[in-house]
């Protein structure tokens, strides 16, 4: 996964991600209605990292009910409007690009309906392996809020995906 290497330092968690993850690494698997959208760590995560911390900040805090986020990478670009009903995560998704050129397949599903737990759970993995090749080297960062936000993420999680000590 991640190489050796030597102390170096990234702008930000989008650069430092690029750096650690080098182009042969395993591709992060989104589970999408039975679609497996493959996500590059090094192309797709690092451009992406922000919009996922975000949406995971708004849907631990639960204060919105409506979410839109807006992945830009070349081979995952999609509008998602996420409506929050209980448990319940309804995503309506406009696919703009994705590895395999599915998109149209892609854009005729429904509005996906997904337990909460689940959505997160499928997102928290990402995190974590994100994280880890983080802690496994000597990689500084000139703005940490970012990996700020991201340890405080996975440290709320437990490996099941679970929120810990926190009211959703």
């Amino acid at each position: 996964m991640v190489s050796a290497i030597e102390r170096r330092c990234a702008d930000d968690l989008s650069e430092a991600i690029e750096m650690l993850f080098p182009m042969d690494t395993d591709d992060a698997i989104i589970d999408w209605d039975g679609y497996k959208l493959s996500l590059s760590y090094k192309y797709d995560i690092s451009v992406i990292i922000d919009d996922v911390l975000y949406m995971f900040k708004k849907l631990i805090k639960g204060e919105d009910k409506n979410i839109v986020v807006a992945f830009g990478s070349n081979t995952f670009s999609v509008d998602w409007k996420i409506e929050c009903v209980s448990e319940t995560l309804k995503i309506n998704s406009k696919w703009t690009s994705v590895v395999g050129n599915i998109e149209p397949e892609l854009n005729l599903l429904p509005d996906m309906e997904i337990p909460k737990d689940s959505f997160i759970e499928n997102w928290i993995q990402i995190l974590l392996t994100i994280n880890q090749a983080i802690g496994k080297t000597q990689i500084t960062m000139k703005d940490s809020s970012a990996i700020d936000q991201l340890k405080e993420i996975v440290q709320m999680y437990n490996i099941k995906g679970e929120l810990r000590g926190h009211n959703t």
